[in-house]
């Protein structure tokens, strides 16, 4: 398990502090784990799923979960969402990747 830093955070994400900070605030982003007084990190791992999930409801035409009013989805749907982010996570694993 790897601990990452914000700006790595942030270059994975392409978002931004404020951005990232806010998702946090409504549950739609993994959590930093505190490290000391003034400094926290992000479990990789968490962020690649995080990453991952969001690659897969565009490849299955989903509306995305950070989305204000995105409408539910049903229990296939998800089923289908989450099997297609463990393909992608897998391939993540499977390949080069300079983030992990």
């Amino acid at each position: 398990m790897k601990l990452i830093p914000l700006k790595q955070v942030m270059e994975m994400t392409s978002l931004g502090r404020s951005t990232i900070y806010r998702y946090i605030s409504e549950d739609k982003f993994p959590k930093q784990v505190a490290l000391g007084a003034k400094n926290s990190a992000w479990v990789e791992q968490e962020v690649l799923d995080w990453i991952a999930s969001r690659i897969a409801e565009r490849n299955l035409s989903l509306p995305c979960s950070v989305a204000d009013e995105a409408p539910p989805i049903s229990e296939s749907k998800r089923k289908q969402v989450w099997e297609e982010r463990d393909r992608i996570v897998s391939e993540f694993h499977s390949n080069d990747n300079p983030f992990i």
